[in-house]
């Protein structure tokens, strides 16, 4: 009988730490994620306050739209957190639906209009992106951070910086497919590349002040959390001075459908 109460007892500690460490995971991510948003929105509020943004009618519309368009991405990060700290519990019901992947790149592609135009950075969307039965939400969280990523560390000495969605390889295996996200910004070094998806990992952090850029390391880990929990496998290929490409494996089914669990995320 000690034997098994001692048993209980740990396995129940063990699930209590469990539990702790995904609060502070979430606490850790949310603050991430919320960041960019909130900043834009105490930066618009304080602007307009001045007189001259007041007397600017059209000053005053566009710091308008830029309030309403964070409170809207404010709205709908908080809905996607709340998934992301439920990737792992059984719990968890994803929201699978058929999507098109170029209708999900495309939002996020208008979300991150005003990052890019500020950066001097081309979005692409291809037309020819795959149609899959996912959890738009995660697919959508997924490509944010990467697009997201891919703009923020765009080389600022090239005319033509750039961050595109295109199809993977054709030879994806059958009842896969595959799609990448690729930029020509600074690239990722060899040795860097094996920790790009852990948490509070950031390679170019030591360029914050000359890119004018934050951050925690969080997002490709977000980014990795969200690919495995819909059965799929995120690799970097990444040349310094050339750029990066993130491949993104998925099942054109959910892996409740294949019986299956899900594949860990590749760095």
């Amino acid at each position: 009988m000690r034997t098994t109460v001692d048993t209980f007892v740990s396995e129940y500690m063990t699930a209590i730490e469990d539990r702790n460490e995904r609060i502070r995971a979430f606490n850790q991510m949310a603050s991430h994620e919320l960041r960019s948003p909130i900043g834009t929105l105490l930066f618009a509020a304080a602007a307009l306050e001045r007189a001259d943004v007041r007397a600017d009618p059209a000053r005053n519309e566009k710091i308008t739209t830029t309030i309403k368009t964070n409170a809207q991405r404010l709205s709908w990060l908080v809905q996607n957190l709340q998934r992301v700290t439920r990737l792992s519990s059984p719990l968890d019901v994803p929201n699978e639906q058929n999507v098109e992947v170029a209708s999900i790149a495309n939002e996020v592609a208008r979300q991150l209009q005003e990052m890019a135009s500020s950066r001097q950075v081309r979005m692409v969307v291809a037309n020819d992106l795959p149609e899959l039965c996912v959890d738009p939400a995660r697919l959508e969280l997924a490509l944010m951070n990467l697009v997201a990523n891919g703009i923020k560390y765009s080389d600022p000495s090239k005319a033509d910086s750039f961050v595109e969605i295109t199809p993977g390889p054709s030879d994806a295996p059958e009842g896969r497919c595959t799609f990448c996200v690729r930029d020509n910004g600074l690239g990722i070094a060899e040795p860097d590349r094996v920790a790009i998806f852990e948490r509070f990992f950031r390679a170019h952090a030591h360029l914050d002040a000359q890119l004018g850029v934050t951050g925690s390391g969080l997002g490709l880990a977000i980014t990795a959390d969200c690919i495995q929990a819909m059965g799929g496998t995120i690799e970097c290929e990444s040349t310094v001075g050339a750029g990066s490409c993130f491949l993104i494996s998925l099942p054109l089914n959910p892996p409740q459908a294949r019986n299956g669990s899900p594949a860990a995320p590749k760095p």
